[in-house]
């Protein structure tokens, strides 16, 4: 389930840090301060992360494997609080050290995602699958960049691949159904099908039950407002952006525009980070650039 309950910043920390470091890995000097930065990470403590990460790698007591995987660590994390150039500079130099490792290509692809630089995202992730042909992280990646620029089919493409591997998965059925849809790529059928196994209830389901026919979007709106404060911005900028993508595919543009609007003022927050936390807002600003 590589998507459900997770931030898209929890599944690229999964994926360059499986472990936590262990003394065994380094000595301890290097070893506590990047665990400890990887506790203000969980914690959402961004700069305190990235000042212990750094501290860490200044230690010079971590073998080549730990400095490499604290040296992407503190790359996402300047990624996060909108340091571009220097969170590309870090991934720079994780690849340059370690190329066949796909996670830093994914990192970069990400910031460069959020710089609009969709093209370069998708030749880092290009870059990612072919060092791991499997990685469905990548694949979402490039897949969102495509949507993002509007190559709709392309980003089907990949969509269909993802939701294969995870058929449970609400997100990434939703994301396929838009694309095709978006691409003019019938899917009726096959997305009755998929939402079988979506559970109605579990956010995003009730979006699905919405293009299945079987919610309202007062009910959408209903059932985005539940949850913490945090759960109810993100799950109203979703709900925004799904009833917008499907009045932009019936048509009915003005509205369309106006739910795009809210989502980008609703939303200000993630205005610098919606790679990370809010990827339905980034879609929403680059369908309000498309739409007249």
């Amino acid at each position: 389930m590589i998507m459900r309950k997770l931030g898209w910043i929890l599944l690229l920390l999964f994926l360059m840090s499986p472990v936590v470091l262990s003394p065994g890995a380094a000595r301890a000097d290097g070893v506590a301060l990047a665990n400890a930065g990887h506790q203000a990470q969980l914690q959402g403590q961004w700069d305190e992360a990235i000042r212990l990460y750094t501290a860490a790698l200044d230690s010079g007591d971590l073998n080549p494997k730990g400095r490499l995987l604290v040296m992407g660590l503190r790359a996402n994390a300047l990624g996060v609080r909108g340091r571009t150039e220097e969170a590309i500079a870090g991934f720079d130099a994780v690849i340059a050290a370690d190329p066949q490792n796909p996670a830093p290509y994914v990192g970069r692809g990400m910031i460069h995602l959020q710089r609009g630089e969709a093209d370069l995202a998708i030749a880092d992730d290009d870059a990612a699958i072919r060092i791991a042909p499997q990685d469905s992280f990548a694949r979402a990646n490039r897949a969102m960049a495509a949507f993002y620029l509007g190559k709709f089919e392309d980003a089907a493409k990949d969509y269909a691949i993802v939701q294969a591997g995870d058929p449970g998965d609400a997100g990434f059925l939703l994301w396929l159904h838009l694309a095709r849809g978006r691409a003019g790529i019938e899917d009726d059928a096959a997305f009755q099908q998929s939402a079988a196994a979506v559970d109605p209830k579990d956010w995003p389901g009730p979006v699905v039950a919405y293009f299945r026919g079987r919610a309202t979007a007062d009910q959408v709106e209903a059932a985005a407002a539940i949850g913490s404060k945090a759960e109810q911005l993100q799950q109203g900028c979703d709900a925004g952006f799904y009833l917008g993508e499907d009045a932009l595919i019936q048509g009915r543009k003005d509205e369309a525009k106006q739910r795009f609007a809210k989502v980008l003022a609703d939303c200000d927050l993630y205005r610098s980070n919606f790679v990370y936390f809010s990827r339905t807002y980034g879609a929403a600003a680059a369908e309000l650039k498309r739409l007249p």
